[in-house]
Protein backbone atom coordinates (compact mmCIF):
# COMPACT_ATOMS: atom_id res chain seq x y z
CA UNK A 1 0.00 0.00 0.00
CA UNK A 2 1.00 3.67 -0.97
CA UNK A 3 1.10 5.96 2.11
CA UNK A 4 -0.21 9.43 0.64
CA UNK A 5 0.56 13.06 2.79
CA UNK A 6 -1.60 15.79 2.38
CA UNK A 7 0.02 19.02 4.11
CA UNK A 8 -3.38 20.91 5.14
CA UNK A 9 -2.86 24.70 5.79
CA UNK A 10 -4.73 27.12 7.78
CA UNK A 11 -7.41 28.85 5.06
CA UNK A 12 -6.58 26.22 2.31
CA UNK A 13 -8.90 25.88 -0.24
CA UNK A 14 -11.39 22.99 -1.03
CA UNK A 15 -10.65 22.60 -5.00
CA UNK A 16 -6.89 21.38 -3.19
CA UNK A 17 -8.23 18.68 -0.97
CA UNK A 18 -10.65 17.42 -3.97
CA UNK A 19 -7.45 16.22 -5.64
CA UNK A 20 -7.54 13.49 -3.09
CA UNK A 21 -10.55 11.80 -4.66
CA UNK A 22 -8.16 9.88 -7.28
CA UNK A 23 -7.03 8.06 -4.59
CA UNK A 24 -10.60 7.22 -2.99
CA UNK A 25 -11.72 6.44 -6.31
CA UNK A 26 -8.71 4.01 -7.80
CA UNK A 27 -9.14 1.47 -4.37
CA UNK A 28 -12.80 1.30 -5.42
CA UNK A 29 -11.62 0.70 -8.64
CA UNK A 30 -8.94 -1.69 -7.47
CA UNK A 31 -11.63 -3.27 -5.03
CA UNK A 32 -8.98 -2.86 -1.82
CA UNK A 33 -6.83 0.02 -0.39
CA UNK A 34 -3.93 0.45 -2.44
CA UNK A 35 -3.65 4.05 -1.30
CA UNK A 36 -3.16 4.96 2.64
CA UNK A 37 -4.19 8.87 2.45
CA UNK A 38 -3.66 10.62 5.36
CA UNK A 39 -4.52 14.35 6.08
CA UNK A 40 -1.19 16.35 7.38
CA UNK A 41 -1.17 19.90 9.79
CA UNK A 42 1.99 21.16 11.91
CA UNK A 43 -0.67 20.80 14.85
CA UNK A 44 -2.61 18.09 13.80
CA UNK A 45 -6.45 18.53 14.95
CA UNK A 46 -9.37 20.56 12.77
CA UNK A 47 -8.07 23.27 10.31
CA UNK A 48 -10.22 25.13 8.99
CA UNK A 49 -10.60 25.63 4.82
CA UNK A 50 -11.57 29.62 3.54
CA UNK A 51 -14.86 28.47 2.77
CA UNK A 52 -14.96 27.91 6.82
CA UNK A 53 -15.24 23.83 6.20
CA UNK A 54 -12.81 21.97 8.58
CA UNK A 55 -11.03 18.95 8.36
CA UNK A 56 -9.52 16.38 10.69
CA UNK A 57 -5.45 16.34 10.27
CA UNK A 58 -2.74 14.64 11.96
CA UNK A 59 0.08 15.95 13.28
CA UNK A 60 3.60 16.03 11.14
CA UNK A 61 6.21 13.11 12.33
CA UNK A 62 8.79 11.58 11.19
CA UNK A 63 7.08 8.52 8.86
CA UNK A 64 8.05 8.31 5.05
CA UNK A 65 5.44 8.94 2.52
CA UNK A 66 5.56 7.42 -0.87
CA UNK A 67 3.61 11.20 -2.19
CA UNK A 68 3.75 14.49 -0.12
CA UNK A 69 1.11 16.93 -1.21
CA UNK A 70 0.88 20.43 -0.33
CA UNK A 71 -2.36 22.84 -0.83
CA UNK A 72 -2.19 26.61 -0.74
CA UNK A 73 -3.66 29.06 1.89
CA UNK A 74 -4.83 32.19 1.39
CA UNK A 75 -3.97 32.86 5.16
CA UNK A 76 -1.30 34.99 5.49
CA UNK A 77 1.84 33.38 7.84
CA UNK A 78 0.16 29.50 6.90
CA UNK A 79 3.42 28.76 5.79
CA UNK A 80 5.55 28.30 9.27
CA UNK A 81 9.33 27.46 9.55
CA UNK A 82 8.08 24.39 10.82
CA UNK A 83 6.02 23.57 7.44
CA UNK A 84 8.84 24.62 5.50
CA UNK A 85 10.94 22.14 7.67
CA UNK A 86 8.76 19.37 6.92
CA UNK A 87 9.08 20.26 2.99
CA UNK A 88 12.65 19.90 3.62
CA UNK A 89 12.17 16.56 5.20
CA UNK A 90 9.48 15.52 2.95
CA UNK A 91 11.98 16.10 -0.43
CA UNK A 92 14.10 13.68 1.03
CA UNK A 93 12.16 11.34 2.44
CA UNK A 94 9.73 10.77 -0.01
CA UNK A 95 9.32 9.21 -3.14
CA UNK A 96 7.74 12.64 -4.77
CA UNK A 97 6.66 16.06 -3.68
CA UNK A 98 3.71 17.96 -5.23
CA UNK A 99 1.52 20.80 -4.85
CA UNK A 100 -2.26 20.89 -6.40
CA UNK A 101 -3.93 24.36 -7.33
CA UNK A 102 -2.47 27.09 -5.73
CA UNK A 103 -0.09 25.44 -3.72
CA UNK A 104 2.44 26.02 -6.30
CA UNK A 105 2.85 29.21 -4.96
CA UNK A 106 3.27 28.78 -1.71
CA UNK A 107 6.91 26.83 -2.08
CA UNK A 108 9.42 29.09 -0.71
CA UNK A 109 12.46 28.89 -3.38
CA UNK A 110 14.25 27.50 -0.53
CA UNK A 111 12.27 24.39 -0.49
CA UNK A 112 12.75 24.30 -4.13
CA UNK A 113 16.39 24.31 -4.37
CA UNK A 114 17.56 22.14 -2.10
CA UNK A 115 15.21 19.79 -4.04
CA UNK A 116 17.46 20.75 -7.29
CA UNK A 117 20.62 20.84 -5.53
CA UNK A 118 19.84 17.09 -4.61
CA UNK A 119 18.53 15.47 -7.81
CA UNK A 120 17.21 12.71 -8.42
CA UNK A 121 16.41 9.94 -11.35
CA UNK A 122 13.14 11.79 -12.43
CA UNK A 123 10.79 12.79 -15.37
CA UNK A 124 10.27 16.10 -16.72
CA UNK A 125 6.91 15.83 -14.88
CA UNK A 126 8.88 15.47 -11.57
CA UNK A 127 11.30 19.05 -12.24
CA UNK A 128 10.54 21.92 -10.40
CA UNK A 129 8.52 24.77 -11.93
CA UNK A 130 7.67 28.32 -10.81
CA UNK A 131 5.29 29.30 -13.95
CA UNK A 132 6.74 28.67 -17.16
CA UNK A 133 9.59 28.50 -15.34
CA UNK A 134 11.48 25.11 -15.32
CA UNK A 135 14.58 23.91 -13.40
CA UNK A 136 15.72 20.32 -14.26
CA UNK A 137 16.94 17.44 -11.94
CA UNK A 138 14.81 18.46 -8.96
CA UNK A 139 11.75 15.73 -8.28
CA UNK A 140 8.99 18.51 -6.84
CA UNK A 141 6.00 18.57 -9.23
CA UNK A 142 3.11 20.91 -9.34
CA UNK A 143 -0.23 20.56 -11.11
Amino acid sequence: MQCIGFIVLPGFQMLSVSSLSVFELANWEIGEPAYDVHLLSETGGSIRSSAGISVATEPFDDRNFDTLMVGGSVVAGALTPGVIKFLRQGVERSRRVASTCIGASCWPKPVCWMAVARPRIGTARENCRFGSKSEGGGKIAFS
